[in-house]
């Protein structure tokens, strides 16, 4: 964690005096950029949050459980007065301007420079109509905010790498926009006709060769993006995984993607996964992540006179409390038949934009903002790291329990292989029994 001041960084120097709004700010990445901008920028003016009321917390009493979070524990102990440059706005992504009152509007359309949209729904299986809502209709919400502000520099929409997986396996996926035969305001508007049930049975359909309502749904926001007219680019991380180095290393708050499956094959909840042994599975550090998106947003006052900029962004390729077993086992499950489809499938990104823009800026940016693996990256500590922060921060778990946890595992391995022998020897003893009743033949089983 650097919290030198660079005066030679342009990055840092583009964020000098502005104001930020961000929108997913209470999410892992969110996270991540606000202490990101608030340690690595800190001459920025204020960083402005999104966050709606939930089941009867204010705005306000989240922003300070947000800012109490360990993540930010580092930056707000050495420069306590960051704390005061975060300010949330009630809002909701999903309505029209954000839902914002008119105070707040009238506050952001003549202060905000900067438009990082990264709220979203990430589960893959949710129903379309609550998919299209989050992550397509609140786009063009977002987008038309945009084009109220004053001074808007930058608009950096957050989506995927997986947005183009109806393209056919083995693929190289272009940092580009591939035609599509549905339009976003078609979708857009056949959601809002059309009743749950005949739209239910219409996802089969319109996602045709998309696995899921996560994936097309980000991939129709992407058109809204392109076609906004707005300074915009497009960040296209591929599995988002913990942080490599910051703030500090293994930081991680939630089970999505890869997280929760060693979470279970871990505590013996899952055991095994079925897929193709040879497909890459590409996985980015999240603190690449934001340092992309920050850089992105800097890079988008020279992109001005361009309509838009994609990065595609992997960069990256790998070939205490009681835990609720059943829980985890459920969710796993459900996880497994939605993710089946990429345990199978692979593809050849293409991320030449997002290597041209770290390789194009200076050594101080270089080192502020890392975004590719380099020299002394090594994906065997990071995932020892990764594991073990998994323990320490889902399960808050002391990593003095390590020992413990793997006599624990073998004991649970004992009883799985154990429970399947018993299972195969009952099983054949029933068998032999059949036959020797049937036939009169002796069936010796040993």
């Amino acid at each position: 964690m650097d919290f030198l001041e660079r005066e030679d960084s342009e990055v840092a120097a583009f964020f000098a005096n502005k104001t930020v709004l961000i929108t997913g700010g209470t999410g892992f990445i969110g996270k991540l950029l606000i202490e990101k901008l608030l340690r690595a920028c800190s001459s920025i003016t204020r960083v402005y949050v999104i966050i709606r009321e939930k089941r009867g917390v204010t705005v306000q009493q989240r922003l300070h459980k947000l800012l109490n979070e360990k993540v930010f524990a580092g930056v707000l102990h050495r420069r306590s007065e960051a704390r005061l440059k975060v300010s949330a706005l009630c809002g909701d992504t999903e309505k029209p301007l954000l839902a914002l009152s008119n105070e707040d509007l009238d506050r952001i359309q003549s202060e905000v420079e900067v438009v990082i949209h990264s709220a979203a729904t990430v589960k893959f299986n949710e129903p379309l109509a609550a998919a299209v809502r989050a992550n397509v209709e609140a786009t063009a919400y977002v987008i038309e905010l945009c084009h109220r502000l004053k001074w808007l520099q930058s608009f950096v929409h957050v989506s995927t790498a997986y947005v183009n997986v109806n393209q056919p396996t083995g693929s190289s996926i272009e940092e580009r926009i591939y035609p599509f035969d549905l339009k976003a305001k078609d979708v857009l508007e056949l959601v809002a006709r059309l009743p749950t049930s005949a739209l239910e049975a219409a996802t089969p359909h319109l996602l045709g060769a998309y696995p899921n309502t996560y994936t097309f749904t980000k991939r129709l926001a992407e058109e809204l993006v392109v076609e906004s007219g707005l300074p915009a680019a497009i960040v296209r991380p591929s599995v988002v995984v913990a942080t490599c180095k910051e703030p500090f290393p293994g930081w991680i708050d939630n089970i999505n993607g890869p997280t929760g499956f060693f979470l279970a094959l871990g505590t013996g909840s899952l055991t095994t996964i079925y897929g193709n042994w040879d497909i890459k599975v590409d996985l980015v550090p999240a603190d690449f992540v934001v340092n992309c998106i920050i850089v992105t947003a800097f890079k988008m006052l020279l992109f001005h006179r361009l309509p838009m900029e994609l990065a595609d962004f992997l960069l990256c390729r790998v070939a205490g409390k009681q835990l609720p077993l059943r829980k985890l086992y459920t969710r796993m499950a459900a996880g497994l038949e939605v993710l089946n489809f990429f345990f199978h499938q692979d593809w050849d990104f293409k991320q030449a934009n997002a290597i041209a823009m770290y390789n194009s800026l200076g050594d101080s940016d270089r080192y502020l903002f890392p975004m590719v693996a380099s020299g002394d990256f090594k994906w065997a500590t990071f995932l020892k790291v990764y594991l073990f922060s998994i323990k320490y921060f889902i399960l808050n778990e002391d990593l003095e329990t390590v020992p413990a946890a793997r006599a624990w595992r073998k004991k649970l391995a004992v009883i799985h292989y154990g429970s399947r022998a018993l299972t195969a020897l009952i099983t054949a003893k029933a068998v032999a029994s059949f036959i020797e009743f049937t036939t009169g033949i002796d069936v010796p089983i040993f």
